[in-house]
C-alpha cells in the first residue's frame, strides 16, 4: 500500500512538471509568434495534464494564459470565459484572481468600454484589501486604465 501512494505521488509530481512545461512551451510560443495551432495544442494539452493534477494554481494560471490568447488572437467570447473560470471560483489566490479581473477589464478598454472597465475594477477593489501584491497589480491596472481613457476621450 505504501509503495502505491509513493508511485502515486511520483506520477502525481511528474504530471504537474509535464503541465508547467507545456505552460513554459506554450508562452515561449507566443512570444515567438508561432502559428496559432502549436500554442493552442501545448494549451490544450497542459489544460488535460492539469485535470489530473491536484495543484489548482496551475489550473488557473492556465486560464489565465488561455484568457491572455485567445484575447490575441481576437476571440473574446472565449477570454471572457476563461477569465470569469478564474473570477467566479473560489480556490485561485489573490494574484490570480486580480489578474483575471484586469484582463477582463482590459477586454472592455480595448473595445472603449471604459465605464464597464471601471465598474468591474470599483467592484473588485475590497477583495484585495491587506494583500500587497494584488493591490499593487490592482493599481497598475487601474492606471493603464486611466491613461488608456485620457488617449481616447
Amino acid at each position: 500500500m505504501l509503495e502505491s501512494l509513493i508511485s502515486k505521488a511520483k506520477q502525481t509530481n511528474f504530471m504537474y512538471l509535464q503541465a508547467l512545461g507545456e505552460l513554459g512551451k506554450s508562452q515561449r510560443q507566443i512570444q515567438q509568434g508561432s502559428p496559432p495551432t502549436e500554442v493552442f495544442e501545448s494549451l490544450l494539452r497542459s489544460s488535460v495534464l492539469n485535470m489530473n493534477c491536484p495543484f489548482k494554481t496551475m489550473r488557473f494560471q492556465g486560464y489565465l494564459l488561455n484568457a491572455s490568447v485567445w484575447q490575441t488572437y481576437g476571440c473574446n467570447t472565449l477570454a471572457k470565459l476563461f477569465t470569469h473560470e478564474v473570477i467566479n471560483n473560489s480556490d485561485p489566490s489573490p494574484e490570480d484572481r486580480v489578474i483575471a479581473i484586469c484582463q477582463l477589464a482590459d477586454n472592455h478598454i480595448s473595445h472603449g468600454n471604459y465605464m464597464d472597465a471601471f465598474e468591474i475594477l470599483a467592484k473588485s477593489k475590497v477583495h484585495f484589501n491587506g494583500m500587497r501584491k494584488a493591490v499593487s497589480q490592482w493599481v497598475f491596472c487601474f492606471e493603464k486604465l486611466m491613461y488608456q481613457k485620457s488617449f481616447n476621450r
